[in-house]
């Protein structure tokens, strides 16, 4: 009998693990920044205004998209960055009298408000027709309030943000001015900044007291420190009772502040806030009252009969983009062969001091060791980790910027178990007998 021997050697096949996960993008402030801005021009027309009594509510505008995230400069990605919400306010009367509260507007894009070619303006009872030229009621005043809100991650450091007026503190027979605060943001480690309460209704609050003693709108409503820009000193002159002839006694004399034309950086550097501190959100306030007219004869009406107008033009802002890495889902994968373990991925992407990472290198570390120093480039290899890695043992794989290794990003992932290759087996026949290995 003829004994046969086959050599049957069990083949192991590769298993590959494709690692899902959801896109991660670890946030750090870089030095890599989009400095730019944008102007009240740039958006659609719209207008507030205000005649009388009473407030328009808030309307917001068109957003802008003025920041291309893939190539990290100026452009659009189909994301929107900025938009502005401006309200109209006329304070009520304090008595019946029996004038008109005043009205007061804004316009962006390329209308004058009020019917001027202005940004902002106002117009109380400029037409002086009332009895011995007192026309506007006492303590009358509005305001108008922008909101500026950088939308979807989009911000400014305070060192960036600036915004450029004209005419916006006089010349007045009234108190015209404009101030404004930060009402969102962070520090650069991502911490809430501590702002001042500031409660915009309390303006109508504001009189003819609070003029007389010096007391700014700003001031009154505690719009200072961190996070804010005052640019609204005191402009007109006011009458004297007893001594002041024109108006019952109660004209005023024009006049211009100390902060027209002044733009919010010059007014406080920074808006008093760290040059780091990133702005998410802005009010800027521009304003009239008649306060600087005291009443001197008692009958609700005083002689700051005035129609300003300011306008603002340019926002400067300075973006710096998140400094870390992002993966989308599926494209790492962790291949085991025979107990050997190699790591590869594709599709890499960064932002700030880590983009583009064709020219950036970084290097990629498992549980803290290095496994690739210096690379560059959107894929990497297959590259074996199997002597930092335990099978089934989730991992951490990071990604660091060479040159600033707190840029970074962490992905927790898990290889598959070991499965090392099965010795071989030898299974006798005999010839002519039907079984394993056949004849």
């Amino acid at each position: 009998m003829e004994i046969t021997f086959q050599n049957y050697f069990v083949m192991k096949t590769l298993k590959t693990l494709l690692v899902a996960f959801a896109a991660l993008t670890f946030t750090l402030q870089s030095n890599a920044q989009f400095c730019s801005n944008f102007g009240e021009g740039d958006f659609v027309d719209l207008c507030v205004e205000q005649m009388g009594a009473g407030t328009t509510g808030g309307m917001m505008s068109n957003t802008l998209d003025i920041y291309d995230a893939t190539t990290g400069g100026a452009g659009a990605d189909g994301t929107p960055d900025v938009q502005v919400t401006m309200e109209a306010v006329v304070c009520a009367a304090t008595d019946a009298c029996g004038q008109s509260s005043g009205n007061i507007g804004a316009c962006i894009g390329g209308m004058g408000a009020l019917g001027t070619t202005s940004d902002f303006a106002a117009d109380f009872n400029s037409n002086n027709t009332g009895p011995g030229g007192e026309t506007t009621c006492e303590n009358a005043g509005g305001y108008v309030c922008v909101t500026i809100d950088f939308l979807n991650g989009f911000s400014s450091t305070a060192m960036g943000f600036d915004l450029a007026q004209t005419s916006n503190n006089g010349s007045s027979e009234g108190y015209e001015g404009s101030f404004g605060y930060v009402t969102a943001g962070t520090d650069a480690n991502g911490n809430p900044l501590t702002l001042p309460a500031v409660t915009i209704g309390d303006f109508c609050n504001y009189t003819n007291t609070e003029y007389l003693a010096g007391t700014s709108v700003s001031t009154f409503l505690g719009v200072t420190g961190p996070g804010t820009y005052q640019t609204d000193e005191l402009n007109a002159i006011p009458n004297v009772c007893g001594t002041t002839t024109s108006d019952n006694g109660e004209d005023t004399g024009s006049g211009s502040g100390g902060t027209n034309g002044t733009g919010a950086a010059a007014a406080n550097a920074n808006l008093g806030l760290n040059p780091t501190d990133i702005i998410t959100q802005v009010k800027h306030i521009y304003f009239y009252t008649s306060t600087p007219s005291t009443d001197c004869d008692g009958d609700g009406l005083t002689a700051a009969n005035s129609n300003p107008s300011g306008s603002w033009s340019d926002v400067d802002f300075c973006f710096e983009p998140a400094c870390g890495y992002t993966l989308a889902e599926g494209d790492v994968t962790i291949t085991e062969s025979c107990g050997t373990y190699t790591i590869e991925f594709v599709n890499l992407s960064a932002e700030g001091a880590a983009s583009p990472v064709t020219t950036e290198a970084y290097n990629i570390l498992i549980d803290g060791t290095a496994i690739a120093s210096g690379v560059t480039g959107d894929a990497l290899a297959a590259t074996d980790i199997t002597a930092n890695i335990t099978p089934g043992t989730p991992f951490t794989l990071t990604i660091e910027n060479a040159a600033d290794m707190t840029c970074s990003t962490d992905l927790m992932l898990t290889p598959p178990p070991s499965n090392p290759p099965v010795a071989p087996v030898f299974v006798p026949c005999t010839t002519g007998t039907t079984g394993v290995g056949g004849n």
